[in-house]
């Protein structure tokens, strides 16, 4: 139409007010949760202690093969010398671990078998906080490993 360009030209010259935030308290929840935004839509079961300076948390998810759970381990700490029965996926989701297979950060996924025996440790001053899938089950390798299996609920 004759016209509309001149009047789409003013409009533009108008620039509407921008909005000033508003100051907001922040919601009562903790500074930073990792699990927020990775597993949204997936019911979390509570932290439980496994063992001095190692939580863990279920992830209950529909496929009754796979367990899919968090771990929580305290910086520097020794997880036991294992191995497993099926496949292990394990997604750091922060902090950082290191075992024979080498250091896995942030973002990273460390991929292990039946064929893969490792003792991850805890790397840097920081918690690591993985997401793990595993079918099958852990082997706690050792003497004392063997001893502990029947009370590890992981």
């Amino acid at each position: 139409a004759e016209g509309a360009a001149a009047h789409a030209l003013s409009l533009l010259a108008d620039e509407p007010a921008i909005p000033q935030p508003v100051a907001r308290k922040p919601a009562a929840m903790p500074v930073w949760q990792p699990e927020q935004k990775t597993l949204l839509g997936y019911e979390l079961g509570p932290w439980r202690w496994v063992a001095p300076g190692l939580h863990h948390r279920v992830v209950k998810v529909p496929d009754g093969d796979t367990r899919v759970f968090m771990l929580k381990a305290a910086p520097g700490l020794k997880l036991p010398d294992h191995s497993h029965t099926g496949t292990e996926l394990t997604c750091v989701l922060s902090g950082a671990f290191i075992h024979e297979g080498g250091r896995f950060a942030v973002g990273d996924c460390d991929d292990a078998d039946q064929d893969d025996g490792h003792r991850p440790v805890i790397d840097g001053d920081e918690e690591c906080i993985c997401l793990v899938a595993m079918e099958g089950q852990l082997k706690l390798s050792g003497v004392l490993g063997r001893l502990m299996q029947p009370f590890v609920r992981i």
